[in-house]
């Protein structure tokens, strides 16, 4: 079993704590205004190039840029980059750890994706009964 706590120290004394699973804009400002009224937000990327919005209207992009979009979506996150996939149960492990401890799961993948990696929340809940899954489809 590998150690996360890093991520979510036991005594975290916050209201709640949001664990975001998706690429998009769909649930990014709802969840950064949660970061900014002082929720511990963890945000879980792809390791292929992470979140679409990093490459989204690139500042100076000659000289590498930024998205603007990004770094105002992102603040007040912490971010990990995890391979959720059939093919990588360390990603797996990974999500089942997150929502074991957090008090909101909000996730962006295709329809039925979690089910077939056995992430869904009849899954998850069964170790965390306390916690509401905010699934996102557009």
């Amino acid at each position: 079993m590998i150690v996360y706590e890093h991520l979510w120290p036991h005594d975290h004394g916050l209201w709640v704590r949001p664990a975001e699973l998706f690429n998009g804009t769909l649930a990014d400002g709802s969840l950064r205004f949660m970061g900014e009224f002082g929720a511990d937000v963890i945000k879980i990327e792809d390791p292929n190039g992470g979140d679409p919005l990093r490459k989204w209207r690139k500042l100076y992009p000659e000289v590498g840029g930024t998205s603007l979009w990004w770094a105002i979506q992102a603040r007040n996150k912490k971010l990990v980059t995890v391979k959720v996939n059939p093919k990588s149960p360390e990603g797996k492990e990974i999500v089942r750890w997150l929502a074991k401890q957090a008090d909101i799961v909000v996730e962006n993948f295709r329809p039925s994706l979690l089910e077939k990696l056995g992430l869904d929340y009849e899954v998850l809940s069964t170790e965390n009964t306390g916690f509401v899954m905010v699934r996102l489809s557009g």
